[in-house]
């Protein structure tokens, strides 16, 4: 039976107990309990809770030994002494609850598109789970990490996507690992899945001025256009400002939804078509007012959104998307058959950025600045661009067509 007892060299009061030890044999062992001998004079109060923490060694000592200590149990022994000791419980969280505080401290500090991402994915994740979602975090598994990854590859997304879900949850995880909810995180080993990516085709000139001709309005024709000659994706596009565009300077600035969270911008000369077709647009004198009202009213997903719409166009004017079939299977694990095709397109509004870049190197641009041109990411000092430094932009930005029609 637990006792305790006073160590004349120590202040505090020390926990004897009786365990059965590996050759079955009756063990003692004497642990410091770190409960004063009298603290303010509550001498008996703090006998009685080192007697009631001796007793906690004890048990947990037995069920250690009878291979009955769980995970669980081992926890709330951990916790009541940590919150005796410190005044506060040992954390603990479920698997769900450790997302949902996670998710709640990404969000101020990345783009909205990529809290939309962990959303999704920690949605599928907890649901691959089932009712283990609502168990603690350290029953989580390597091989839950693995089925998930396998059922994700069996619904026939790509690597890339497969891969980047893994890696999400992987981050998840390891914060639960930093703040000492778990010892190990169980996604580290989970290898990536292979499979080859779909590669994105770019639009002939003939093709882009089909697209608009085929535009619906005005809004859409300066969409593509801007597309062509910036390189910029269909959300950042559809919902700049006047602010954005300087008439005078022949330049536009924007920040883009991807780089929100480093601040960085893109700033590029305009080129003469897509400034002529700029000037032919009602002006604003509020720089805060939208380019293009009602594509700025839009979401960028969903069955009405501007890729759907886009695609829509493409088939208005003869255009072929492309589309292909899809199967990726895992590096390791228990999938390693290729699930149900899935169709995906080869040609989208994204198709416009490549079709600069092919464009532009088949016009002998050098490379350095077609990645300037489509990829530029500027700080304050790039976003004031020198002469010499727009100059070879502007020419490299002349060699795309005029598809303007006019």
């Amino acid at each position: 039976m637990a006792y305790v007892f006073k160590n004349p060299s120590s202040p505090f009061w020390y926990a004897g107990f009786d365990f059965i030890g590996e050759d079955g044999r009756t063990q003692r062992a004497q642990r410091s309990t770190k409960i004063a001998h009298s603290l303010q004079g509550e001498v008996r109060e703090n006998r009685k809770r080192a007697e009631k923490l001796a007793a906690q060694f004890e048990e947990a000592a037995n069920k250690g030994r009878e291979g009955r200590l769980t995970i669980a149990a081992a926890r709330s022994v951990l916790s009541e002494i940590t919150e005796r000791f410190t005044g506060t419980k040992l954390e603990a969280a479920s698997v769900r609850e450790h997302f949902a505080n996670w998710l709640a401290n990404k969000r101020p500090s990345i783009a909205k598109q990529t809290v939309v991402r962990y959303e999704i994915v920690s949605r599928d994740f907890l649901a691959s789970l089932g009712q283990r979602a609502d168990a603690s975090l350290e029953y989580l598994t390597e091989a839950d990490v693995i089925a998930f990854r396998d059922a994700e590859t069996r619904a026939s997304k790509s690597s890339r996507t497969v891969n980047l879900s893994v890696k999400i949850i992987r981050s998840a995880l390891e914060t639960a690992r930093k703040r000492g909810f778990i010892t190990h995180n169980p996604a580290a080993g989970v290898d990536a899945v292979t499979g080859e990516a779909i590669q994105r085709e770019p639009f002939t000139a003939a093709e882009i001025e089909k697209m608009l001709a085929a535009a619906p309005d005005v809004e859409w024709r300066g969409l593509i256009m801007l597309g062509l000659y910036t390189g910029g994706r269909i959300g950042d596009l559809a919902h700049l400002k006047w602010g954005n565009v300087n008439l005078i300077t022949g330049m536009i600035t924007f920040q883009p939804e991807k780089t929100k969270k480093s601040k960085k911008k893109v700033s590029l000369p305009l080129h003469p078509a897509l400034s002529s077709f700029l000037l032919s647009l009602p002006s604003a004198d509020d720089d805060s007012a939208p380019l293009f009202p009602k594509m700025n009213a839009k979401k960028v997903g969903g069955e009405h959104g501007l890729s759907r719409l886009f695609g829509r166009i493409m088939a208005a004017a003869g255009i072929d998307a492309m589309t292909v079939q899809t199967g990726f299977h895992a590096k390791s694990g228990d999938s390693k058959k290729k699930g149900k095709a899935r169709l995906l397109a080869r040609r989208s509004f994204h198709s416009l950025r490549h079709t600069a870049v092919s464009m532009m190197a088949n016009a002998g641009v050098s490379e350095e600045l077609r990645r300037k041109v489509t990829l530029h990411s500027d700080s304050e000092i790039h976003a004031r661009y020198t002469h010499h430094e727009a100059g070879p932009l502007r020419a490299a930005l002349g060699t795309l067509p005029d598809v303007s029609g006019k």
